[in-house]
C-alpha cells in the first residue's frame, strides 16, 4: 500500500488507469486509494481510507489515520477558529516524528514535499526525476503540485507535452532560464486544462512569451499567473489584459519587469481582469499616471492587495490612490520605495476609502516625523516602514 510506512515494492504500485487495471482484483486498500489518485480534490476518499486503516485495528497506522482526519479538519477550518493553534502543534509533532517515514516511496524522486490533507500533494524534482518517474510519482501519491527545476533546454518540450502535467492544479517553472520558445510549448499544452496556478517567475521571457500564454486557451482555468522578473514591457502588460482566457485570475504578479504607466494603463482598462484580488506591479517605472489609472478603475474594485513598491509615485499618485472608491476593499497597500513626502503620507491617512486597510507599507519614501504621525495615528500598528 503505497504511502503507508513503507517503500512500496513494484507489485504494490498498482497502475489504476483503465487503460491498464491490474488482472488481479483490487482489495479495500488498494481500491480506497486509487479513489484519492482519482480525486485527489475530495476530502472523503481521504477519510474513507483512513477509517479501513483504522478497522486494520493496527497500532502501526494509528498516528497516520489520527493524522489523515487532523489535516482534513486543518483544511476546512477558518484561520482564526481558536482550536487551531493546539491542532497545529499536534501536526508538526506528527509531521516531525513520522514525516520522513509517511514519504519514503519518494526517497531519491523529489527534493522536498508537503503534506496536504493527509497525503503528500505538493513536491518539488529535478526535470530529468518528472520525466523519469512520473508515472511512479502519481501512483504513489494525489500530487497536484509540482515544482520542477534545474529543466535543460532540451527537457523543455516533453516536460510541455507530459501528460502527467494534466493532474497538476499548480506548476512553478520559477528560476529556470525559460525562453519564450518554452512559453509557447506550455501556452500550446493540451494537458494544463486544470491548471490553476502557473509560476514562471524570474526566468528570460519578453513580450512574446507574455503573448503566447496571453492567447492560449489552454490556460483558462489560471486563478494566479506570476511573471515577476522577466523583461516584459507594456505590450506584454497589454496583451495579458487582453487576454479573454484570463478572465479567471484573483492574482497577478508583474513585479521586477520593465513596465510603464500604459501597461499599468492597459491594466485598469482590461474588462477581463474583474475577478482581480491581487496585484503586483512592484519594481516597475509607473510613474503618478500609472497610478492615477488604477485608481480610476472600477474593475479593479475586487482588489484587496496592491503593490506598486519600488516605483515612481509622489504625493499625487499617493492622493489618487486614497481618494479613490474602487479601492474600498483594500487590505494591504505597499507604498515602499517611492517618492512620497508628508502630503502623501497625510492624504492616505485622511482617507474615506481605506478603512478595510489594515497593511500600509511606506519604507523607504521621504516623510518626516509629521507624516509618519499622521499614519500612526490613522494605521495604528498596521503601518510599517516608518522611522
Amino acid at each position: 500500500m503505497a504511502l503507508l510506512t513503507e517503500k512500496a515494492t513494484p507489485s504494490q504500485e498498482t497502475d489504476l488507469g483503465e487503460e491498464n487495471l491490474p488482472l488481479r482484483p483490487l482489495n479495500v486498500g488498494e481500491a480506497l486509494f486509487a479513489d484519492i489518485l482519482a480525486h485527489p480534490e475530495d476530502d472523503l476518499p481521504r477519510l474513507a481510507f483512513a477509517d479501513w486503516l483504522k478497522d486494520q485495528n493496527d497500532p502501526r497506522f494509528a498516528t497516520r489515520v489520527e493524522f489523515i482526519h487532523l489535516q482534513c479538519t486543518l483544511a476546512e477550518m477558518s484561520e482564526t477558529d481558536p482550536q487551531r493553534p493546539a491542532l497545529e502543534a499536534r501536526e508538526e509533532e506528527l509531521l516531525s516524528t513520522n514525516g520522513d517515514k509517511w514519504a519514503a516511496p519518494l526517497t531519491g524522486m523529489v527534493t522536498r514535499f508537503t503534506f496536504e490533507r493527509g497525503f503528500i500533494g505538493e513536491v518539488d524534482m529535478s526535470a530529468a526525476a518528472f520525466l523519469e518517474q512520473g508515472d511512479q510519482l502519481f501512483r504513489l501519491a494525489p500530487v497536484t503540485q509540482v515544482t520542477i527545476c534545474n529543466i535543460k533546454e532540451e527537457q523543455y518540450r516533453a516536460i510541455a507535452a507530459s501528460p502527467y502535467l494534466a493532474k497538476l492544479t499548480m506548476l512553478n517553472l520559477a528560476e529556470n532560464h525559460l525562453t519564450n520558445t518554452v512559453a509557447r510549448a506550455l501556452a500550446a499544452s493540451r494537458y494544463l486544462a486544470n491548471l490553476t496556478t502557473l509560476n514562471v517567475a524570474g526566468n528570460s521571457l519578453t513580450n512574446a512569451g507574455a503573448q503566447a500564454l496571453a492567447a492560449s486557451p489552454n490556460l483558462g482555468s489560471l486563478t494566479t499567473l506570476n511573471l515577476a522578473g522577466n523583461r516584459l514591457t507594456d505590450a506584454g502588460a497589454q496583451a495579458l489584459a487582453a487576454s479573454p482566457y484570463l478572465a479567471n485570475l484573483t492574482t497577478l504578479n508583474l513585479a521586477a519587469n520593465d513596465l510603464t504607466n500604459p501597461g499599468a494603463q492597459a491594466l485598469a482598462a482590461s474588462p477581463n481582469l474583474g475577478t482581480l484580488t491581487t496585484l503586483n506591479l512592484s519594481g516597475n517605472r509607473l510613474s503618478d499616471a500609472g497610478a492615477r489609472a488604477l485608481a480610476a478603475s472600477p474593475i479593479l474594485g475586487t482588489l484587496t492587495t496592491l503593490n506598486l513598491a519600488a516605483n515612481r509615485l509622489t504625493d499625487a499618485g499617493a492622493q489618487a490612490l486614497a481618494t479613490s472608491p474602487y479601492l474600498a476593499h483594500l487590505t494591504t497597500l505597499n507604498l515602499a520605495g517611492n517618492r512620497l513626502t508628508d502630503a502623501g503620507a497625510q492624504a492616505l491617512a485622511a482617507s474615506p476609502n481605506l478603512g478595510t486597510l489594515t497593511t500600509l507599507n511606506l519604507a523607504a519614501n521621504r516623510l518626516t516625523d509629521a507624516g509618519a504621525q499622521a499614519l500612526r495615528a490613522r494605521f495604528g500598528k498596521g503601518v510599517t516602514g516608518l522611522v
